[in-house]
């Protein structure tokens, strides 16, 4: 089963974006987690990328759309450095 690991994702307007994805085959990537300087693609999108280096790839299109409904929160700082959140994130990582 391939592994996820960190790519920096660059996107036709010259940004770019550190994300966590799952190579899948030559050109093919999932989205393990969903990008925020840009709505391109969301968690569990598979993508066609071309692969700029072992740990770059420029975002082309998405090949297959996740089914998961993508929704966006502003979270105050003092809210995301606290325990019941870190108690929460760690929740939800261990559920997968």
């Amino acid at each position: 089963m391939p592994q996820s690991q960190p790519f920096e994702v660059h996107f036709g307007d010259g940004s770019s974006e550190g994300l966590l994805l799952t190579h899948l085959r030559a050109g093919l990537y999932r989205a393990e987690q969903s990008t925020t300087l840009d709505e391109a693609f969301s968690f569990g999108d598979v993508i066609e990328a071309e692969q700029l280096s072992e740990t770059a790839i420029r975002f082309l299109r998405i090949k297959t759309k996740s089914t998961y409904a993508r929704f966006s929160y502003l979270l105050s700082k003092e809210l995301m450095e606290s325990k019941e959140m870190n108690d929460f994130l760690q929740r939800v990582m261990e559920a997968g």
